[in-house]
Parts: C-alpha cells; sequence; structure tokens
C-alpha cells in the first residue's frame, strides 16, 4: 500500500524553487511561497506502480478547489517536475 505523508520543509521548497523558475515567473518568490501555502499538500514517499512503471516519491497539489490539481515527481538527482496527466484519462468523464 502506497502511504501518504504531509510535505515537509524540503519538499515545500523544492516546489517552490521549482514554481518560481519554471512556472510563474511573474511573482516574487515570497508571492509563490504564500500561494503554496494556501494549498493542500500531500506527498506519496515511496510510490510503486501496480505494474513495473514507476517508483519513487510524488506530491499531490491541490490548489483552489478539486478541480485545481497538479502532480509532482522527483528524478533519481532529487529534481522536482511537474507530472503531465495522460490525455485519455482527461477525456474521461
Amino acid at each position: 500500500m502506497n502511504k501518504v505523508r504531509q510535505a515537509n520543509k524540503e519538499e515545500i521548497a523544492d516546489l517552490i524553487n521549482y514554481l518560481h523558475l519554471e512556472a510563474i515567473h511573474d511573482l516574487t518568490t515570497d508571492e509563490v511561497e504564500a500561494y503554496v501555502k494556501e494549498a493542500t499538500i500531500a506527498v506519496f514517499p515511496y510510490y510503486c506502480s501496480e505494474t513495473p512503471g514507476y517508483t519513487g516519491r510524488l506530491m499531490t497539489v491541490i490548489w483552489s478547489y478539486p478541480e485545481m490539481y497538479e502532480l509532482y515527481q522527483w528524478d533519481n538527482e532529487g529534481m522536482i517536475a511537474r507530472v503531465k496527466q495522460d490525455k485519455a484519462l482527461q477525456e474521461i468523464e
């Protein structure tokens, strides 16, 4: 079973830095930090998919409301990046 926990300070800092550098260029780091503090964040520290495909740390971020969410993962070098959702999954309603 994949256990979940709250994000720690290092993981929050990774997210803030990623968003400031890669996604939200027009805001200061402090503004991005304030935005992140309002989000609901959960981390799966040892996520493992059912079939061989992915094993690692994932972060789910729910922004203002349930329809506004993103998934992030860390690579082998410890860098965080946003996970793009599968287009076929987006079409299911």
